[in-house]
Formats: C-alpha cells, sequence, structure tokens
C-alpha cells in the first residue's frame, strides 16, 4: 500500500485524494505513518458494505465469477499470474471496464481538460 501511495505522491502534483473501504491493509502501521509524514494524501472511506460506491468490487466479482469461477491454481504464483493477466485484459478492453465501472452507483469520471 505505502508503495503504491509513495508512487501517486511522485507522479500527481498537489493533494492525492485516496477512495478506501474499509480493508486491514488501510489500517497498518506503516500505514499510518506514511500518512502522517505525507500531508498531501487525503483519504475519504467509504460506508461499510457499499459495493455499489465502490466500482472495483464489479472488477474482483467478475474475476472471482466470469474468469476464475472453475479454476484450480496450482499454487499461489499460478493465481497471481492469472489474474494479472485477466487484469491486463481488462485494462485494454476499455468497453468492459467502462461497463463494470457502470454497474455502479456513481458517475464516470470525466477526463481531465488539457
Amino acid at each position: 500500500m505505502v508503495a503504491f501511495l509513495r508512487n501517486r505522491l511522485w507522479s500527481v502534483p498537489g493533494k492525492v485524494l485516496v477512495v478506501w473501504d474499509g480493508g486491514p491493509n488501510h489500517k497498518g502501521p506503516v500505514v499510518r505513518v506514511f500518512l502522517r509524514r505525507n500531508t498531501r494524501v487525503h483519504r475519504e472511506r467509504l460506508p461499510p458494505d457499499a459495493p455499489a460506491l465502490n466500482p472495483v468490487e464489479l472488477v474482483w466479482s467478475w474475476l472471482k465469477y466470469a474468469q476464475l469461477s472453475n479454476f484450480v491454481p496450482r499454487d499461489t504464483d499460478h493465481l497471481d499470474d492469472q489474474i494479472l493477466d485477466r487484469l491486463i485484459r481488462l485494462k485494454c478492453n476499455p468497453t468492459l471496464l467502462r461497463a463494470l465501472w457502470d454497474g455502479s452507483e456513481l458517475p464516470f469520471p470525466e477526463p481531465p481538460n488539457e
């Protein structure tokens, strides 16, 4: 989590808004220390049990039920490889990505004016 946030701070000027669910990976001591030291990061927590406000939940559901429902990995590395492969394919499919987003209750973000 900290590596991801550090990368965002490096690549995005100004304030960085992070919208989080209640996952335990957002609450650990390393994350807390990082957030105290990096005041550019502003957090907004999703309400509990609100998957309709979290489009990534639809991505995980698509992975779990549409892509990997009958998949039996040899080990965790094999599972990681298959998940990454599917996520890369999803990244290259804007129609499906948009459809998953539209399954949430959030408006689709407009691209910034250049």
